[in-house]
């Protein structure tokens, strides 16, 4: 019997590079640009949050993140059997493909907390 979690893709937590690419070179200065929509998290958790993948997420953590950081929710997860521009640890021949996910699907597994991020009909992000 196939165990449900692997066919699942895996999550891969992107904060860290987000950080990179927004010039947030640590977790004290990712924590003085959270404290105007955050001010509730000390610097051990954030360092958690930023560290790894968290099992569970605070929605108004997740989108003081993305605001501070001028980011999607898209932005901070990759979804696929693959990191980014990393080798996967198994050859291609033993890899699963993800599924893939159409907007509908993908809609439905954002819900309504992230309609603030969702995009006005008839736009597509490239």
């Amino acid at each position: 019997m196939t165990e449900l979690s692997s066919l699942l893709p895996r999550v891969h937590w992107r904060l860290r590079d987000v950080m990179a690419e927004r010039g947030v070179p640590s977790v004290a200065a990712l924590r003085r640009r959270l404290k105007d929509y955050y001010p509730f998290i000390s610097d051990v958790q954030l360092g958690r949050v930023v560290n790894h993948l968290p099992e569970r997420m605070n929605m108004p953590l997740l989108i003081a993140l993305c605001h501070a950081l001028e980011c999607t929710p898209v932005d901070l997860m990759h979804w696929g059997t693959c990191a980014p521009a990393a080798p996967c640890d198994k050859p291609a021949s033993f890899r699963k493909a993800a599924p893939e996910l159409s907007p509908e699907d993908i809609a439905r597994l954002k819900g309504p907390a992230f309609k603030v991020f969702a995009l006005p009909a008839g736009e597509h992000t490239p």
